[in-house]
C-alpha cells in the first residue's frame, strides 16, 4: 500500500463513526452468544462476555455471566478438574464481580458469598 493509499485509509481506521463501533460490537456479542449456546458449559466464554459487558455499563447481565462462571469454576474444582486457564477465568469472574458492586451495591452481598 503506498503512502498516499495509507493517508486516505488511516482517518477512517482511527475515527470510525460510532454506528460503525455499535455494528462491530454487536456482530462480536452475537458470535459470542452463539459459542455460549454451542458450549453453555464454557467457562471461559461466560468471562468474556461479561466483560464485553461490563464495557457497555450493562451491570445487571455482566453480573449474572460473572456468577455462572463461578458456578462452573466451582464445580471443575470438586471434579479436580482444576487448571490454570480455569483459576484464571474464577479469578477474572471475581473481579468482574467487584467491579459490578461498585455499581450496583445490591450486588455486594452476591459477591460475598463467592
Amino acid at each position: 500500500m503506498n503512502l498516499k493509499r495509507l493517508l486516505q485509509v488511516l482517518p477512517g481506521a482511527l475515527f470510525r463513526s460510532s454506528l460503525q463501533k455499535e455494528r462491530d460490537f454487536f456482530g462480536r456479542y452475537r458470535l459470542l452468544c452463539e459459542n455460549i449456546a454451542a458450549e453453555p458449559g464454557n467457562l471461559t466464554l461466560r468471562v468474556v462476555r461479561g466483560e464485553m459487558l461490563l464495557e457497555r455499563r450493562d451491570y445487571q447481565r455482566a453480573r449474572a455471566d460473572f456468577e455462572a462462571a463461578l458456578r462452573m469454576s466451582e464445580s471443575l474444582d470438586m471434579r479436580a478438574g482444576w487448571l490454570i486457564e480455569e483459576q484464571v477465568m474464577r479469578d477474572r469472574a471475581l473481579f468482574g464481580l467487584e467491579v459490578v458492586a461498585r455499581h450496583l451495591p445490591a450486588a455486594t452481598a452476591t459477591h460475598a458469598e463467592a
